[in-house]
């Protein structure tokens, strides 16, 4: 997983303040605790919150531009981040100098940080970021980093073309050797005009010509649906802001490797499709194709975030490759014919029943098949990429390219983009679908804290009220629960919850 290597979001959130609500300068976080580096604008609090008063709906949000839509933009939020803010990591101190340097690519996001060495590199087809869901073999999620290795500097921006633009990063304080989290947010050309297509989002003119760049620290959106400390500080306030690689064992299933089977074949499939293209986030087809997940293990591992109490550690590719592979002939490189592993689904097991919420998160689990792409439509998606990147189609008809990925309902719960099958009641499929970001361990002074999935007798008749609300928005609004950059529920999942909800007083 991408950002689940480095920067996943759990993207659970109950509801935002009062909608109306002015965005201030805050010199702590949501906790009100103040550690020196957290001075960041956020939705103002209710200071008495959570308290069921506070909780009002926001308008639909159909997209991350509609969602911080109040938010400061381009160099007043870059303000807002300084305002206060020690520059004790890279990001900090790059954004935050006497003159700091203008962003309107991707490149630019590199070398602003350092990040030009292209061997720093790796790429993965599964993610558990805010992204995840745009994210393929056609379309893979690509971390770039400062080092292999313990690095006091350590830096790594997390990157894929996407429906919604930004870029993911993640810096080492150096004073207190612990990380920071950011979002760097654009529009792309159409972005003005509402008229974006899967042309504009997934081709390499998505990398370049940014505007209205804008900057924030993870504080500023932890009461949001694309939070970055539900996976990343799991634990909750107080504990150390972890990086996230689930796959930190030979062979990195999901990810490009030169000399891994399962890795190879991904990046065949890649590469058979850009062949029009001269890079894809910043690297050419060499460098992408020479890139190893070893040193981005090494970042992970040097940079204090190794075992699985940090959610590390514990996705056994070896074994469940060997598993898959003796399963279906074929695999891993041909997947027409799904593989089983017996490790995989106790790890699966495991983590749909909500255990250890403490050390996972809202991390997602990735497929138990090095592909996850559908095999019937592959070869249309590669040759549909090819003609518009060659110019022989308009950017308009490009096809929708995470919907190369496999979507049958057993493809999706193993995708971790609905509940398991076998959750059927409303306690189950709050705990597969909520509990991630609804639980006790959490911030418990900001909205999202009014519903909790772990301790169900915290809840009102009136948030459950809510709730049903929530679950019955469309599945274009990010204020959708489960979000829709996180999880999908069916309509009977949907029924059982609404029933539930109703029988305890909701309405």
């Amino acid at each position: 997983m991408a950002l689940a290597a480095i920067l996943a979001g759990c993207n659970e959130a109950f509801t935002l303040d009062q909608p109306n609500q002015d965005l201030a300068v805050n010199s702590s976080d949501a906790s009100g605790s103040n550690d020196g580096n957290s001075n960041n604008f956020q939705l103002s609090q209710d200071p008495n919150a959570p308290s069921t008063k506070a909780l009002v709906d926001p308008a639909p949000a159909r997209s991350l531009r509609e969602l911080t839509a109040k938010f400061p933009k381009g160099e007043a939020s870059r303000a807002a981040l300084c305002n206060g803010n020690v520059a004790t990591d890279k990001f900090i101190r790059t954004f935050c100098s006497t003159a700091p340097p203008k962003i309107t690519g991707l490149t630019d996001l590199y070398t602003a940080l350092g990040l030009t060495n292209t061997t720093n590199v790796t790429c993965t087809t599964a993610s558990a970021a805010i992204t995840k869901k745009d994210t393929s073999v056609l379309n893979p999620h690509c971390i770039r980093f400062s080092t292999p290795g313990a690095d006091p500097n350590a830096t790594a921006v997390g990157y894929v073309r996407s429906s919604t633009p930004l870029a993911e990063i993640v810096s080492m304080d150096s004073a207190s050797r612990s990380f920071r989290f950011y979002v760097v947010q654009f529009d792309l050309p159409c972005s003005a005009t509402d008229s974006c297509t899967s042309g504009d989002y997934y081709t390499q003119a998505a990398e370049s010509n940014w505007s209205n760049v804008s900057f924030y620290e993870d504080t500023a959106l932890k009461n949001t649906p694309v939070d970055c400390t539900m996976c990343h500080q799991a634990a909750g306030v107080g504990s150390a802001k972890s990086l996230r690689m689930l796959e930190t064992q030979v062979p990195w299933e999901h990810w490009f490797s030169p000399d891994q089977t399962c890795g190879k074949a991904l990046f065949a499939d890649f590469s058979a499709a850009h062949a029009f293209e001269s890079s894809y986030a910043g690297l050419t087809s060499a460098a992408m194709g020479a890139a190893s997940p070893s040193g981005l293990q090494k970042f992970v591992e040097g940079n204090g975030a190794t075992g699985a109490d940090f959610g590390n550690d514990v996705y056994n590719s070896f074994v469940i490759l060997n598993e898959v592979a003796n399963s279906s002939t074929g695999q891993p490189s041909n997947n027409t014919v799904p593989g089983i592993s017996p490790t995989w689904t106790a790890l699966y097991n495991q983590r749909t029943a909500g255990t250890n919420v403490k050390e996972f998160g809202g991390t997602a689990m990735t497929y138990h098949d090095c592909k996850q792409s559908d095999p019937s439509r592959l070869q249309s998606y590669t040759n549909n990429f090819i003609q518009v990147t060659r110019g022989s189609l308009a950017l308009s008809s490009m096809f929708d390219l995470p919907t190369v990925n496999l979507d049958s309902p057993i493809a999706l719960s193993e995708r971790f983009l609905a509940p398991a099958q076998d959750m059927v009641t409303a306690e189950q499929i709050m705990s597969n679908a909520c509990l991630s970001c609804h639980n006790s361990n959490l911030d418990q002074t900001i909205t999202r804290a009014h519903f909790n999935a772990q301790d169900l007798s915290r809840n009102s008749a009136y948030e459950y009220g809510v709730a049903m609300g929530r679950i019955a928005r469309t599945n274009k609004d990010l204020f959708r629960m489960p979000p829709p950059n996180f999880m999908d529920l069916t309509p009977t999942q949907i029924q059982t919850l609404t029933n539930y909800f109703s029988q305890h007083g909701g309405e």
